[in-house]
């Protein structure tokens, strides 16, 4: 049963997903590579929920999981409508975020040793370089 429902999900992920990659590609994003054993990923968490309030408007803010095969799969297909496969495919760390344009080219990242000042400029270069593409 658990197994139907894993693949039920992604069939709505991946029949979803070229729709909501296409809502979002007017937006930068910050993709956090999350799994529920990684500690920079919860030392990042409050971090990060701090700057989706302040930039949540302009930076679409996503988490992709690689706790569970059902999370990769998500992940996957997430990655693909969005356009980041390339990356989501050649990325083996996690508790770290990519900062992607529009379009789904790296621009950047997050990582817990940065300051929080350092995030933010990271975030306004982020806004900066997607408005003149």
């Amino acid at each position: 049963m658990k197994s139907f429902l894993h693949m039920l999900l992604l069939g709505l992920v991946l029949a979803l997903g070229p729709m909501a990659g296409s809502q979002a590609a007017d937006k930068p994003a910050a993709v956090l590579f999350h799994a529920d054993w990684c500690l920079n990923c919860k030392l990042m968490k409050p971090r990060l929920a701090a700057l989706q309030q302040q930039y949540g408007d302009r930076v679409e803010f996503i988490r992709v999981d690689y706790t569970t095969d059902a999370g990769r799969a998500e992940g996957k297909a997430l990655a693909k409508a969005r356009g980041f496969a390339k990356l989501y495919g050649e990325n083996r760390a996690t508790g770290w975020v990519a900062l992607l344009k529009p379009d789904g080219t790296e621009a950047g990242a997050l990582h817990v040793t940065m300051e929080d000042a350092e995030m933010q400029r990271a975030l306004e270069d982020l806004l900066a370089a997607s408005e003149s593409s």
